[in-house]
């Protein structure tokens, strides 16, 4: 009878790469140990065993960038994979900046309805909290994803009269909540 080997105390070893380590320290050439979802050793780690061993050399390895003023709040939900950010680095977005996903009332539902329909997508949250259940348990983005609820009156108002009142309301101004100033 033969002894068990262990597992790899690695699920992924990256190697070679030039290391930003997201602290303003300059890059370092060395490698990253991932075990599970974490980075659980970097530097020289030669010959170290791995389940999977990626060559990064002449590759720049980095943590993940933040999108601060994304517009994905809506395209997650048509594409979970988020490809666009991913290829870029991103792997978290802000979003909300301008006009939020939620709250959504009836009549904000009825209005959108079109270009969820167009993407084949059901708009069955109206809260923020909704939202990001239905981001957790069923459309599992690729990136992470925050928000602010729309930046000045404008959502506000919107929620609470309707994007045509509000358009008759800002009709000619300049300023003032939710027709372009604070």
């Amino acid at each position: 009878m033969r002894a068990q080997q262990a597992p790899p105390p690695f699920d992924v070893l990256i190697t070679g790469g030039r290391i930003v380590d997201g602290t303003g320290a300059p890059w370092f050439k060395g490698d990253i140990a991932i075990a599970g979802d974490r980075i659980v050793a970097m530097g020289r780690l030669d010959g170290r065993p791995a389940r999977q061993t990626v060559d990064a050399t002449g590759l720049v390895v980095a943590p993940g960038f933040i999108d601060m003023l994304g517009q994905s709040e809506f395209n997650v939900l048509v594409d979970s994979r988020a490809a666009s950010k991913i290829m870029q680095g991103v792997t978290t977005e802000i979003t909300g900046e301008g006009m939020s996903i939620a709250p959504v009332n009836d009549r904000m539902i009825r209005e959108g309805k079109p270009n969820w329909d167009h993407f084949k997508v059901v708009q069955d949250f109206t809260t923020l909290a909704g939202y990001f259940q239905r981001l957790e348990t069923r459309s599992r983005p690729a990136i992470n994803i925050g928000t602010f609820v729309g930046a000045g009156g404008g959502a506000r108002l919107r929620h609470r009269l309707g994007q045509r009142a509000v358009d008759a309301r800002c009709a000619g101004a300049h300023e003032g909540p939710g027709c372009g100033g604070p």
